[in-house]
């Protein structure tokens, strides 16, 4: 054996190594056109013992679906590297819906300006962000530190991404769809829904009466109550419709303005619910 072809084997030795290791601490997920930024994240963390993991690492031969999966369901931080290309990748939203349903810390690190819409921005609303288009010599060392910092922490008594990078003072990172979060999250949309609904009810009741009037007709009232907050809860695109076209008066004016609310928040929930299926066809796509 030679000993280029000795220093053959042992790289791919190596590399069969990392890639049978059950956990890599940050998983790099990034496309083509923004390779080198991989490239110089991964040599940074490994230069500081932290276990990264990128495609680069698959030998020739693996199923590249299988070892994606099982490297980042493994892995404590996805670090998903955002450009205008990546951006356009379809894989690119399958790692994260794969990330998303095994809970691993996420981190997006623009390295262009960009905004993420649609399924992008329902996954990324909410999550921490580490800007470096700015400075990117700089912000990438930057960038190393937190990792190994956060893969680091104590299981104990974690602190969380946020807490690590307003401790380390690291300027410009941000949380750049913090309004989005809001309407991006069930439970707040969910809360809020309910909430209105029950402000439109009572307005509602307050106007027409209608739960009185099914109570005269001999309907318990415990159902007169719930039937009525079935009806203006999911009816409230229609109730808005219909105070809407008649001349609406001062008294009205209040259920005109809730029926609103709750119709945005009740297409919000839809939206979002489209969302969270499309997330489970994704992952049964990659998982074929």
């Amino acid at each position: 054996m030679t000993l280029d072809q000795f220093n053959k084997f042992n790289h791919l030795r190596s590399t069969n190594l990392l890639l049978e290791k059950d956990k890599s601490e940050v998983f790099i997920s990034y496309r083509r056109a923004d390779k080198h930024y991989a490239d110089q994240l991964y040599n940074l963390l490994t230069k500081q013992d932290v276990e990264a993991w990128y495609d680069p690492l698959i030998p020739l031969g693996m199923n590249w679906r299988d070892a994606i999966v099982k490297h980042l369901k493994n892995a404590k931080v996805m670090v998903i590297l955002l450009s205008i290309e990546a951006l356009k990748s379809e894989e690119l939203k399958k790692e994260l819906a794969v990330a998303v349903q095994a809970k691993v810390q996420l981190l997006a690190v623009r390295l262009e300006d960009v905004k993420p819409s649609g399924a992008f921005a329902y996954e990324l609303a909410s999550i921490q962000w580490f800007d470096i288009f700015v400075d990117p010599d700089s912000r990438l060392p930057q960038l190393a530190d937190v990792l190994r910092v956060l893969v680091n922490e104590p299981q104990e008594n974690p602190r969380t991404l946020k807490n690590l990078l307003q401790i380390l003072g690291k300027e410009g990172y941000n949380i750049t769809l913090s309004a989005k979060s809001i309407i991006y999250n069930n439970n707040v949309i969910l809360s809020s829904f309910f909430a209105i609904s029950i402000l439109l009810l009572l307005l509602y009741q307050h106007l027409v009466s209608p739960i009185d009037e099914l109570i005269n007709n001999g309907v318990n009232s415990l159902k007169a109550y719930g039937y009525t907050m079935f009806a203006v809860t999911l009816g409230s695109p229609l109730l808005f419709l219909s105070v809407l076209q008649g001349e609406i008066t001062t008294r009205e004016l209040p259920l005109l303005v809730v029926a609103l609310l709750n119709s945005v928040l009740l297409v919000l929930l839809l939206r979002n619910f489209c969302f969270t299926i499309y997330r489970k066809w994704i992952l049964k796509k990659l998982q074929k």
